[in-house]
Formats: structure tokens, sequence, C-alpha cells
């Protein structure tokens, strides 16, 4: 009797320890996720002005900056922005974004709105350069579409590469990536990805390589 209950007790001290090493590798899988991004969208996109650039003068200067705040809420965080760059030469910015594939089903709540997590990009991508103010208190600035886009998908977040050429940055105080419902007019959500100001203007040079070019 007593040998049978120094089995199970090492059954269960066993059983213990598999879900405390389970447990650990699923929170650590969980962190390491959180600022995991594909290569596909941490990678330069080669759009029309970038090669026309580089067949031209060769391979232009880049510039990066750390985004100080990765994300559109502080209550919800259904975006969030990384690896941005800029091509002073080519007006070019670039930035990854990513969004979880429950963020859908809290927007289809929220709007009554279906959004299929495996149906083509619902959302629409843009940026606002930002001059400073105009009139009446409002900002002044110029908005610019979206160029291209390269996607990837892994576990459960959907990432975007978005690339925006022809952007006049002389003057621009501050950017922003404004998110929309696809077919809306008015931003879902907003990350202000660069900053060029007194307080936070601070970029590293960003070697780009002749085969993300070519």
């Amino acid at each position: 009797m007593e040998e049978n209950t120094s089995k199970v007790v090492k059954v269960i001290k066993s059983i213990l320890v598999l879900l405390m090493f389970t447990l650990a590798g699923l929170l650590f899988f969980r962190f390491w996720l959180h600022g995991y991004y594909p290569a596909e969208v941490r990678d330069l996109i080669p759009t029309e002005a970038l090669r026309a650039s580089y067949a031209a003068s060769g391979v232009p200067d880049a510039k990066t900056q750390e985004i100080r705040v990765k994300y559109d809420d502080p209550n919800e965080g259904l975006f969030f922005a990384d690896h941005m760059l800029v091509v002073p030469e080519t007006g070019s910015v670039q930035v990854a974004v990513r969004y979880n594939k429950s963020t859908l089903e809290k927007l289809s709540e929220e709007y009554g709105t279906t959004f299929d997590p495996e149906a083509d990009e619902p959302f629409t991508y843009r940026i606002f350069c930002c001059t400073g103010e105009g009139e009446n208190g409002s900002l002044a600035g110029v908005t610019y579409t979206l160029t291209e886009q390269r996607d990837a998908s892994f576990a459960m977040y959907r990432y975007r590469r978005l690339a925006f050429d022809g952007v006049s940055l002389d003057g621009v105080v501050w950017i922003r990536l404004e998110i929309l419902r696809a077919g809306e007019s008015e931003p879902e959500s907003c990350i202000l990805i660069y900053e060029d100001h007194e307080e936070y203007n601070t970029f590293e040079e960003y070697k780009i390589k002749e085969k993300e070019l070519s």
C-alpha cells in the first residue's frame, strides 16, 4: 500500500514539474513573440523609387529611429509598429505593423461588422506628416497614401510592411501612421512612428544592402 502511494506521489510530482516547465515555456514564447516580426516585414521593400535611385547613384542613405510608443492605445493596444526607416533622397518612409487576429473579433463586436481573419486586408493605411500648427489650433501637414505593402503572418498575428514614397520630410515635426477600416475615411487607430524635434530627434544610420535593391 505504501509502495503504491509512493508511486502515485512520484507521478503527481512529475506531472507538476512538467506543467511548470510547460507554463514557463509558454510564458517565454509569449514574451519572445511580443517583439517578433518576420524577416519579410523587417526588411526593406525595394520600391520603384528606391530601385531608380540605386540605379542612378548607388545605395541611398537611410536612417531609422526607435519608436517610443509602439502601440496605438495604452488600454487596448490593438496595433503595434516597429522597424521604421526613412530614405530622404527618395522621400521613402517604411514601417512594420502587426495586429492580433482577435482584433478583428473585437472590431466586429464594436461595429457590428464581420471581419474574416482569413480574408483579404480589412484595413487601409496612410501617414500624416505634421509640419506644425495651422489655423485655429489645427495641425498643418500632408497626408500620403500607401505605395506598396508586403504581408506575413505567424501564430496569432498578421504583419504588414508598409512603404510610402515621395514623402517630403522638409519641416516635418512628426509622422503618424493611420490605420483605417477598409472603406472608411477616418482612422481606426494611429501610431506616432517618426519624431524630429528638439526632445526626440535621435536618428541612427540604416545600412541598406545592395541585394535589397537588386
